[in-house]
């Protein structure tokens, strides 16, 4: 299931009429009288002095006849947002040959992008099967937490500097910024004050000549920006003969110095190190644990081949110096994971493509590869 997250930038600008002075004289002064008699005065006109009006204060990456610099709105959106603590919620909706696929994505950020959490949830009409991605960072580690069809994975990593920045990344939905602002030719259409703050909307209703959706039927986009960068929120909806998308993002700021690591984070700190070496042979793929940390009993093996996924489970625990061995019964029957060669059971040729995951107690992945096995001759080899 593929993630395609797209977002609706929030621009905000203020505008500020001007003032009107007082009058410059109250009232007129009169001339002295004249020989005839007959007086004369001269009045002076009430003026008023208007004062200069404020110019609108647009964020970077807009200027001032509406265009729109996409990677310099991002960049100001990215830098903006690390000043305040802040919570988003996105949601896509995409419709192709009466399917739906939905993705969601709602998070918390502290100020200064300290520490955060994001969660991801996949579903699709055509299959029970539900996908989650959660993750929880701060400046020096990753921890994240998988859920496939019921099965839950979890792993830690150490920070990095190019981690850094692809977590920033996430953090802020700039790839989806980035798609949004590039599938459409955007105008400002809006500018106002709410809330003392500044904003801009940037509109689209035709995408670019180059988007995946220039031969689009519909397109209506909306982006709101405040005047620092910050986007608070988009919509989009686009619909061509083949799929209808429907997008939406929110975002609000939030008083926050720090997230909290989430419950699941200690199992994912229960990372276990193991050295665990793969081979095969005719019959069998063979699984030998040469160093690290003793695997326990309700460890799995998690096995992919020929379009079909079987996890298996251990039974027993599997430590340093052993060997367990997995093979395919003849009869087409569900793959089976022993301790001892199977030299005397009718087996299938280990041969083709293989995807093979070890999986702690916590589900956490200790090994994981992808293989291919060939024959040229009588000899078994994997590659």
């Amino acid at each position: 299931m593929n993630l395609r997250p797209a977002f609706a930038l929030l621009t905000a600008m203020l505008l500020v009429a001007g003032c009107v002075g007082g009058p410059a004289n109250d009232a007129g002064t009169p001339t002295a009288a004249t020989e005839t008699g007959t007086p004369t005065a001269t009045l002076t006109t009430e003026t008023t002095t208007p004062t200069t009006p404020l110019e609108p204060s647009l964020p970077t990456g807009i200027s001032d006849d509406g265009s729109v610099n996409a990677s310099r709105l991002i960049s100001a959106h990215e830098s903006a947002l690390e000043e305040t603590g802040y919570e988003f919620e996105y949601r896509s909706v995409t419709e192709a040959g009466g399917e739906a696929n939905t993705t969601t994505h709602w998070g918390t950020v502290a100020e200064g992008r300290t520490s955060f959490v994001k969660h991801a949830e996949y579903t699709t009409d055509s299959s029970s099967e539900q996908y989650g991605m959660h993750l929880w960072a701060n400046g020096s580690v990753l921890l994240t937490k998988q859920v496939v069809d019921g099965q839950t994975n979890y792993n830690e990593r150490a920070q990095d500097d190019h981690l850094r920045q692809q977590l920033a990344s996430v953090a802020t939905m700039t790839e989806t910024l980035d798609d949004l602002l590039a599938s459409g030719e955007f105008e400002v259409t809006k500018t106002d004050r709410s809330s003392g703050q500044s904003f801009v909307t940037l509109s689209a209703t035709e995408p670019t000549d180059d988007s995946q959706f220039e031969n689009a039927t519909e397109f209506d986009a909306t982006l709101v920006v405040d005047s620092s960068g910050r986007v608070h929120e988009f919509h989009r909806t686009v619909t061509t003969d083949r799929v209808r998308l429907e997008q939406n993002f929110e975002l609000s700021f939030v008083d926050t110095t720090s997230v909290e690591r989430p419950q699941w984070a200690d199992d994912a700190r229960a990372v276990l190190t193991a050295n665990v070496e793969v081979s095969t042979s005719k019959n069998a793929i063979e699984l030998e644990h040469e160093s690290g940390d003793t695997l326990a009993a309700d460890s799995t093996v998690r096995i992919e081949h020929g379009g079909e996924t079987h996890v298996l489970e251990f039974g027993g625990t599997f430590k340093s110096g052993e060997r367990v061995f997995i093979y395919y019964p003849a009869d087409g029957d569900a793959p089976v994971l022993v301790a001892d060669e199977p030299t005397d059971v009718n087996a299938e040729r280990i041969e083709g493509e293989y995807s093979l995951t070890v999986l702690g107690p916590n589900g956490n992945t200790v090994t994981a590869m992808g293989f291919g096995v060939g024959y040229s001759d009588e000899s078994s080899h994997s590659s």
